[in-house]
Parts: structure tokens; sequence; C-alpha cells
């Protein structure tokens, strides 16, 4: 395939452990490149992508797929524009699935978690994060993560395969409105208004997988920077090493910026 001159670009959808690799002779042979998450294990890792991809212009885009969840930009933008007031407290779960041999529940699940997080709320300071190992020594499958933003504002996070119900949902909380996302619902996003004020707005009927491709393929033929691209998945790698470098020690840990 790296040596196809047909070929103009490759996803990378194969163990998480392979992907930074992988990524590296895909960039190097002239191909742009579709990484699903993770992107790398290390900020280190993920910046040397981008800069490898700047260098040789092409586009590097991470598999961050609700980030082109309908529900998703919804919520984003009720948030911009205040209709649910000051966010006080958001709660994110990723459950079920595969066992993974090569990474933790914090690398398999939490990207995405991270992603969404980061696109309402913009990149978080702090971290605290705590894992345990039921079935495979060193290789966490329950991850918490608590993420500090600007202010008072704060995240919590459970990703997890142990859990026997495969889940992706998000529980907003405003001072106005709280709001509820659950990517395996009919309803997709539903608001909270006071006691038992329900109403769920109308969203577009695009699957998030095909706009991913979709992204994919116009900022190839346009040259601009996917919305997952190296700056977003590099602030996502930021967050998921600070959280492995706290889940060493129960202990906050801050978060650097990423590119």
């Amino acid at each position: 395939m790296l040596a196809d001159d047909s070929l103009d670009a490759i996803i990378i959808a194969t163990p998480g452990s392979t992907h930074a690799a992988l990524a590296k002779q895909v960039l190097q042979a002239g191909k742009h490149a579709l990484i699903e998450k993770p992107v790398a294990f290390s900020l280190h890792e993920a910046e040397r992508l981008a800069r490898l991809a700047g260098k040789n212009s092409l586009t590097l885009m991470a598999g961050h797929i609700h980030l082109y969840n309908s529900a998703i930009h919804r919520l984003k933008m009720d948030v911009v524009a205040g209709k649910v007031g000051r966010v006080l407290w958001l709660d994110s779960r990723g459950t079920g699935g595969p066992v993974r041999a090569d990474m933790s529940a914090l690398w398999d699940y939490c990207p995405h978690d991270i992603s969404i997080l980061r696109f309402l709320l913009g990149h978080p300071q702090r971290v605290t994060a705590h894992g345990v190992s039921f079935r495979q020594h060193g290789i966490e499958d329950v991850v918490t993560l608590t993420l500090n933003f600007r202010g008072t504002t704060f995240a919590s996070v459970l990703g997890t395969w142990l859990h026997p119900e495969k889940r992706r949902s998000l529980v907003l909380i405003g001072t106005k409105r709280s709001a509820f996302f659950d990517d395996y619902a009919t309803r997709k996003l539903v608001y909270r208004t006071g006691n038992y004020s329900f109403t769920s707005p109308k969203l577009s009927s695009g699957r998030p997988l095909t706009l991913q491709i979709e992204e994919f393929v116009r900022c190839i033929r346009t040259g601009r920077e996917p919305l997952t691209g190296p700056r977003e998945f590099t602030g996502v790698t930021a967050v998921l090493e600070a959280a492995q470098q706290s889940l060493a020690t129960g202990k906050p840990v801050s978060i650097p910026q990423g590119l």
C-alpha cells in the first residue's frame, strides 16, 4: 500500500499500539492519514507526527468521531449561546466493548470523552486519575478521571470494558438547563429545564462516521486543517499523558496545551 502511487490516503484502524508507527510510515510515503484513536501514547509522538504531516503538506486527522455528531455540535452551540447558563459539571461515560491487551481503558475509551469535553469547554487545566487492573497486570480495566477547567467547572469521566452495557453518554449540568446525550438512544440529546420540563431538539440525520470521512476527503482537496487535526489531537493526547502520570500517584497533574 505504501508503495502504491495510485493511493492518495490511508485510514489506520489497527490495534492502538501500532497507530503511531504506521502513521509515520504513511506520512513518509507521502500519503494523507486518518488515524483511529489513540493517535499515539505520548504527546511527543503525537507532535512528531503533526510536524511530519506539516513538513510534507499532508492531511493528518484523528478518528475522534463524536466531534462529527450533530448532537454534540448542537450542545456546543447552546453552551456558547448561554442557553444552559454557566456550566457546573459534566459526567462522561464510555463502557462495554472488547477487552484490549495492548492498552488500558484510559487510552481505549477516554480519547472520546476528552475530545468531547475539550470541544465543549476548551482545554482543561488539571486531571486526577484512578484506575484498577483486574484481568491483566498493569493494564487498567476501569479508569476514572476528574478534569478541572477554568473557574469551578469540572468533569468526571468513566472508561471501562468490564461494564456489561455498551454506552457512550454525557450529562451536562448548567445553571439554567441540564442536558443528556446518549449516542445509542433514539433521542440522542435531551434538555431538562426546571423539575420535569423536557425538550429534544431536532438534529441533522448525518451519520458521524460518514461526516468524518467526508471531512477527511474535503481537507485533502482543500488543504484545510480538519476539525480533529493536529491541534485537536495533540491537545487530547496532552490530557491523556497527564492522566497516565496521575494514575501512577493518584495526585492531580497539570496539563500542557499541546500544539
